[in-house]
């Protein structure tokens, strides 16, 4: 398939794209083991992520991508790794992460 083949492939084609979970879950939320939260406050560590997704996104368009189907990240105020290890109460959600 030669480049123009693979634009007009892309064009036709539908991208799903869910950036951002494992990028806090991993590296944000992880506080013991990652210093992302005490380097960047959530705003700073947020407008981070969007920069790098954009320039992400923006190269898939410029490979010939045209519908993009963007997920954000949920509330991480309830995740199974924090509940399974005992940091909230049962049954509840701890605000400030979300």
């Amino acid at each position: 398939m030669d480049d123009m083949d693979l634009s007009q492939y892309l064009a036709k084609s539908l991208a799903l794209v869910n950036h951002g979970s494992n990028d806090y879950i991993n590296n944000y939320l992880l506080s013991e083991l990652y210093s992302s939260s005490f380097i960047y406050n959530p705003t700073v560590f947020a407008d981070i992520l969007i920069k790098q997704y954009k320039t992400q996104i923006m190269s898939l368009h410029d490979l010939g991508l045209r519908k993009f189907l963007l997920v954000a990240v949920g509330p991480f105020g309830c995740i199974p790794n924090k509940i399974s290890r005992g940091l909230f109460p049962i049954g509840a959600c701890k605000d400030e992460v979300n």
